[in-house]
């Protein structure tokens, strides 16, 4: 029987999220992986249909809990922006219409929620820690991206959203 020590595996976990969230950094500065995914409503959006606005492309699940704390964030700037050119795109990958329409619900959202039945599109952007914010300027460029939501992510965020949106 193999006996693993609890240090060791507190430091691997550690060092498998780091290399996940050095992943993901790895695409600030290049340009946004372009895709189409169903929207609950609109049906097929492309993320390059945005290229003149900003956006923020967030990964959520249901069961993930500051998936559900950081949606007042995204609420918020939209409403904020959105007659500026700020965009909201959450992407859901629980892959159930029904789990991401009841967050819509919840939440009274009014951007577009997309479903990434597949996780095509969490793998071009590396997923790691959810919920992972992609913002992305007018040009169509990774500029920053927060993974997990903690800390001062809210005011990093926003921070970073208004400061594209006074460009």
């Amino acid at each position: 029987m193999i006996r693993f020590n609890k240090k060791y595996l507190v430091i691997f976990a550690g060092l498998l999220l780091t290399i996940n969230i050095a992943n993901s950094a790895s695409i600030i500065g290049e340009a946004a992986p372009d895709f189409a995914l169903p929207s609950l409503k609109d049906g097929n959006i492309r993320l390059s249909e945005y290229r003149s606005e900003v956006v923020v492309l967030t990964f959520w699940a249901s069961w993930c809990v500051r998936c559900n704390q950081a949606m007042p964030l995204y609420k918020s700037l939209y409403r904020q922006y959105q007659a500026s050119g700020l965009q909201v795109l959450a992407v859901a990958i629980d892959g159930e219409s029904d789990i991401a329409e009841q967050l819509v619900e919840d939440f009274n959202l009014e951007f577009p929620v997309l479903l990434d039945r597949d996780h095509h599109v969490s793998r071009m952007y590396e997923l790691g820690k959810m919920p992972m914010t992609v913002v992305i300027d007018r040009e169509g460029s990774v500029v920053f991206i927060d993974s997990g939501f903690r800390g001062d992510s809210v005011k990093r965020i926003a921070t970073e959203v208004s400061g594209l949106m006074e460009e």
